[in-house]
C-alpha cells in the first residue's frame, strides 16, 4: 500500500473543505451554520445527512453513517484511503507526489476472473488487426471508427468458435474462470478430451468495465454478412459473479470526470451510441445495457451530481424507453431534460451522416420531462375519448406540479388545457403549487417513504453505553484518561465501543493522538460511525466529568452482576449455593452503596 506522508495528509485535509467535497458529488443546503444533503449511501428521499462546518464531518441521522472528507470520498468512489487522499488532493489543486509504484492493488477473489478477461481482450484486439478480422475491420473503417477510438474502447474480433478453443487450449487459461467470466459455455465439465465452446465468435467485441475500470464482460456485434432474423444483432455476456447489468453503467468508468468537467451526463441506449458520441468529441456518454434503468444505476448516476441529457431514438421504441427511464430519474431525484429530434436517427448514425456539428446541435436542442410527455403520451391515449383524455390530463397534470416551480407552471398547464380542455390552475394541488414543489426539494419525488434505520444505530441508548460514549471521549482528549480506563475498568460491554478503545490505545502508542489519523485507521463502518457521534457531541472534558462516566459504568457493571446472581438465586436446585450467591449478592449492594457515596463526596483523584 501506498504512504502518504502524515504531513502531507494533515495539510491536504486543513485546506480542503468537507462543504466543498461533499457537493461536488452532491447537491447541499444550508441550514444554520451546517449544510444537509440527501445521503448517499441508503434509499434517501428526505435529507438524512448534516454536513459539520466546525468540525469538518458528515453524520447521516437515518442510516447512521458518517466519517470526514476522506471516508466520503472513500465510501462514494468505493477505493482505499490512500487513493481518496490523492482524490481531495487533486480536488483542491495540492501538489502531492505520489510513487504510483508504492501501489499494492488489494487482493480480490475476483483477481482471477479479471485477469482471464483481460488476457481475452489482448487476444480479440490482435484477432482484429489479422486477416481473419479484415472483415470487421472493414466494417468499423466504414463506421468512420478511427484508430484511437479502436484503441480507447478495446475494440476487438472474436473469430471462430475453434480458433478461441485452440487460443484458450494453448494459453491454459483456467477453465473454471473462463467459464465464471462467462467466456465459455456453462452446462459442460470440460473434461480433458472436451473442446472448449467459446460465448463470442465471428463477432466485434467492445469490453465492458465496472465503475472502477475493472473488467467484466462484453458486448459483442454481429458482422453485416451473418445478420438475420435469426441472429441476434447485439449479445452481452450472461450473469457471472463479476457482471450484473443492473448495477453498472457502460462507459461509465470513463465518462466520469468528463461529466464533471462539462457539467453534464448524456445518456444514450446502446455502447455504439456511446462510441458514436466519442467520435464527436463528447465522451461524457453512458448507457444501461438493457430497458429498465436499476436502483443501483440511478445511484450511480447521482453520484455524479450534475444535470443529466436523455438522448434516445425517435422511434417508439426509443421514445417508450426515454418514458421509463423518466419516471425512474424523477423517483431517484435526478435532474434531467430529453434531446428533441425528429431525424430518427442515433448518435451514431447522426455522426456518420452529418457529422460532429450535427450530434452537438442535437444534444443542445433539449426540452423538459413534461413536454417531451405531453407528445409521447398522445400516442398511448386516444385523446378524442374521454376517458383517455381525462387520465392523459391527470397524469401530465402530477408531472408538471412534481418538475415544475411556481414561475413555469402556468405555461405547461395552459398547454394542457389546450389540447385537452381539462383546467388544472383552480384546483387545490395548482394553487399549492410553490409549497409542494418545495417539498418535493426541486428533485421531483415526495417525502412518501419512511426512513431506513439500520441496525448498527440503536434506537434507545442504555445508560451504560451512554457512559461508555462518554468515558471514550474522555480517552480521545487524554492519553491519562485512556490510560486510567484501562486500569480501573478495562473493557466496554459494547462491541464498538471496544474495538474503538483498541485503535484509541494504539493511537496512543504511535504517538499520533489525533482523531483524524484515527479516523483513516478505523476499517469497520460501524466503529467509525461511532467516533464521528463523539466527535458531534463534543462535551466539556474535565477530571469530574471523566470520574463520573467511570462511576456510573461500575455502578451499572454492578447492576448486572445483582441481576445475574439473582436469577441464579431463583433457579439453583442447591440451597447451601443459593445462600453463597445472597452473601454475594450483598457484598455487591454494599459496593454500590459505596460507590454512590464516592460520588457525591467528590473524593475521586486521578
Amino acid at each position: 500500500m501506498v504512504m502518504i506522508p502524515q504531513l502531507d495528509i494533515d495539510a491536504i485535509r486543513s485546506q480542503a473543505d468537507i462543504v466543498d467535497v461533499i457537493s461536488s458529488y452532491l447537491p447541499v443546503e444550508k441550514k444554520g451554520k451546517d449544510y444537509r444533503c440527501i445521503c448517499p449511501f441508503h434509499d434517501d428521499h428526505d435529507p438524512s445527512m448534516r454536513i459539520s462546518v466546525d468540525k469538518q464531518i458528515y453524520k447521516c441521522f437515518a442510516c447512521g453513517a458518517g466519517g470526514n472528507l476522506f471516508t466520503f470520498v472513500q465510501k462514494m468512489e468505493k477505493i482505499s484511503f490512500p487513493e481518496s487522499v490523492i482524490q481531495v488532493a487533486k480536488m483542491i489543486g495540492y501538489p502531492l507526489y505520489v510513487d504510483q509504484n508504492q501501489f499494492v492493488p488489494k487482493a480480490s477473489p475476483f483477481d482471477p476472473l479479471y485477469k482471464v478477461l483481460k488476457t481475452y481482450f489482448d487476444y480479440t484486439i490482435y484477432e482484429l488487426g489479422s486477416q481473419e478480422g479484415q472483415a470487421a475491420m472493414q466494417y468499423l473503417k466504414s463506421r468512420k471508427f478511427t484508430p484511437e477510438l479502436i484503441e480507447k474502447f478495446q475494440i476487438g474480433y472474436a473469430p471462430s468458435s475453434r480458433m478461441q478453443a485452440q487460443y484458450m487450449t494453448l494459453k491454459k487459461l483456467p477453465v473454471n474462470a473462463l467459464r465464471d467470466a462467462g467466456l465459455i459455455r456453462p452446462g459442460n465439465d470440460y473434461g480433458s478430451q472436451s473442446e472448449l465452446i467459446p460465448f463470442f465468435y465471428n463477432r466485434i467485441t467492445i469490453p465492458i468495465h465496472d465503475d472502477r475500470g475493472n473488467p467484466i464482460g462484453i458486448t459483442a456485434r454481429c458482422l453485416p454478412s451473418d445478420q438475420g432474423s435469426d441472429v441476434p444483432k447485439y449479445i452481452n455476456t450472461t450473469q457471472t459473479p463479476i457482471y450484473n447489468k443492473g448495477n453498472l453503467l457502460f462507459n461509465y468508468h470513463r465518462a466520469r470526470e468528463a461529466a464533471r468537467k462539462n457539467h453534464r451526463l448524456v445518456i444514450v441506449e446502446g455502447a455504439m451510441d456511446v462510441i458514436g458520441l466519442a467520435k464527436a468529441g463528447i465522451d461524457e456518454g453512458v448507457a444501461a445495457l438493457g430497458t429498465a434503468f436499476t436502483h443501483e444505476q440511478m445511484q450511480l448516476i447521482r453520484r455524479l451530481n450534475v444535470p443529466v441529457t436523455v438522448f434516445y431514438d425517435s422511434d417508439p421504441a426509443g421514445q417508450k424507453a426515454a418514458w421509463k427511464f423518466g419516471n425512474a430519474a424523477l423517483e431517484a431525484g435526478i435532474s434531467f431534460t430529453i434531446v428533441h429530434q425528429s431525424s430518427g436517427k442515433d448518435p451514431d448514425e447522426l455522426f456518420i451522416s452529418y457529422g460532429a456539428k450535427a450530434v452537438h446541435k442535437a444534444i443542445e436542442k433539449t426540452i423538459p420531462f413534461v413536454e417531451f410527455a405531453m407528445n409521447y403520451l398522445q400516442s398511448e391515449y386516444r385523446l378524442e375519448n374521454y376517458e383517455d383524455k381525462k387520465k392523459y390530463a391527470e397524469i401530465i397534470a402530477e408531472l408538471i406540479q412534481k418538475t415544475m416551480n411556481i414561475h413555469e407552471a402556468p405555461a405547461y398547464y395552459q398547454k394542457l388545457f389546450d389540447l385537452t380542455g381539462f383546467d388544472f390552475t383552480n384546483t387545490q394541488d395548482a394553487q399549492k403549487q410553490r409549497r409542494d414543489f418545495l417539498r418535493f426539494n426541486g428533485r421531483g419525488k415526495k417525502n412518501t417513504k419512511q426512513r431506513i434505520v439500520l441496525p448498527e444505530v440503536p434506537a434507545v441508548e442504555n445508560g451504560r453505553f451512554k457512559a461508555e460514549k462518554a468515558a471514550l471521549c474522555c480517552m480521545l482528549a487524554s492519553e491519562q484518561f485512556a490510560q486510567t480506563f484501562r486500569d480501573e475498568i478495562g473493557y466496554f460491554s459494547d462491541e464498538r465501543a471496544q474495538t474503538l478503545s483498541l485503535y484509541i490505545y494504539r493511537m496512543y502508542r504511535e504517538d499520533q493522538p489525533s482523531p483524524d489519523h484515527l479516523m483513516a485507521e478505523i476499517e469497520e463502518d460501524e466503529v467509525r460511525n461511532l467516533l464521528v457521534d463523539l466527535i458531534a457531541e463534543d462535551p466539556v472534558i474535565s477530571e469530574e466529568y471523566f470520574h463520573d462516566c467511570l462511576l456510573k459504568i461500575q455502578e451499572a457493571m454492578i447492576t448486572d452482576q445483582i441481576e445475574q446472581l439473582n436469577h441464579e438465586i431463583q433457579s439453583h436446585p442447591d440451597e447451601k449455593h443459593r445462600m453463597e450467591m445472597v452473601m454475594k449478592k450483598q457484598e455487591l449492594i454494599i459496593r454500590k452503596l459505596e460507590l454512590r457515596t464516592k460520588k457525591e463526596s467528590q473524593e475521586w483523584k486521578l
